[in-house]
């Protein structure tokens, strides 16, 4: 059985490159009249139709790969970004796609994952938090489309969907103020491979802080290994100790996750303070599983990661069957939850 053509041949026997053969198949760019012509007679000549493009061949299996990471630093993160996972493959789904989970891990370098996505044979490629320009220039240039979920490091250079995070936390933060905390501490943790996600979240809360003429200096900016429990609770001790007078504690803390904020909530508990009668937490996210009863409640601004998903996966399709030509970001704003870990001061 003869295979149908693609449009590399059309783009080949029109004497053209792929983009331009793409933008006159689905009517786009401002191409010539006589280069569209050139295009849509190799077309016919070659029995082409534009269902088996742009980026896809009909005769082989449309598989879309998932960039994930699986080493355990990542593990907290599985319940967050499983409803993104869901929805993308739902959608894809219903479009014929197969949809393969491809691990990263943080050392692999690039030609590694190259090869790993080579190998699977995909023909289109999500990427939830891992980021890498080699990566996915790479992988562009093969006519293999790629959308980043979560990683706002890449949006001025591939089609993104990231999280508001600037938005999120002057929104949480200015939500303590107006209960009336003035004295508000800052906790955050290092995440190497996102760098603005944890700069854009302090910005926001040091943006609504100073609006309120408040003081949110480097020193309450607070830094931790959240691998090391031992020092996060010294350097909560340092703040809410007894040694401490009790009128010049803070009286709320602004986590940067509430993964985060759970080991706060834990260190507060063992210096005999109780959140929110003592402390007032608050945090972006929903990294935690509330529907657990060991999970401490704690008061979020919600990223709605279903809602990434989706949104990557509709992104996506509009690649695979119109391929726009302009790269396209959107941002998923966080919306508060309230589980009762912010009190209203007298």
């Amino acid at each position: 059985m003869n295979q149908r053509p693609t449009l590399r041949e059309v783009a080949s026997k029109a004497g053209v490159s792929l983009t331009t053969a793409s933008l006159v198949m689905n009517g786009k760019g401002a191409i010539s009249d006589d280069v569209r012509t050139l295009v849509r007679e190799a077309a016919a000549a070659l029995g082409y139709h534009k269902s088996s493009g742009p980026f896809l061949r009909q005769n082989e299996k449309k598989r879309a790969g998932i960039l994930v990471h699986t080493d355990n630093r990542w593990a907290y993160l599985w319940h967050f970004i499983q409803p993104a996972l869901e929805a993308i493959d739902r959608i894809l789904r219903r479009s014929g796609y197969l949809t393969i989970m491809l691990p990263v891990y943080h050392d692999d370098n690039p030609r590694e994952v190259i090869e790993a996505v080579r190998r699977s044979g995909c023909s289109s490629l999500f990427s939830m938090y891992y980021g890498s320009t080699e990566v996915f220039s790479y992988l562009e240039q093969r006519n293999i489309p790629v959308v980043t979920a979560f990683n706002n490091d890449f949006q001025d250079r591939f089609f993104s969907v990231c999280v508001d995070d600037f938005a999120g936390s002057y929104e949480g933060t200015l939500h303590l103020i107006e209960r009336g905390h003035r004295n508000i501490l800052y906790f955050e943790f290092d995440i190497p491979v996102l760098p603005l996600v944890v700069s854009d979240r302090y910005i926001g809360f040091q943006k609504a802080m100073n609006e309120r003429g408040l003081e949110a200096g480097s020193d309450r900016r607070i830094r931790v290994d959240i691998s090391n429990f031992d020092e996060i609770f010294e350097r909560v001790r340092r703040w809410f100790g007894k040694e401490r007078p009790a009128r010049a504690r803070p009286t709320a803390i602004f986590a940067m996750d509430d993964y985060l904020a759970a080991y706060l909530h834990t260190a507060l508990g063992k210096l005999g303070l109780k959140v929110p009668r003592d402390v007032s937490i608050i945090a972006p996210g929903d990294v935690l599983d509330y529907r657990h009863p060991f999970t401490p409640m704690i008061s979020t601004m919600r990223i709605n990661t279903s809602l990434i998903g989706k949104t990557a996966a509709e992104m996506m399709i509009e690649r695979l069957e119109n391929n726009p030509g302009e790269i396209q970001v959107l941002k998923i704003k966080q919306q508060l939850v309230e589980r009762g870990s912010c009190r209203s001061l007298a």
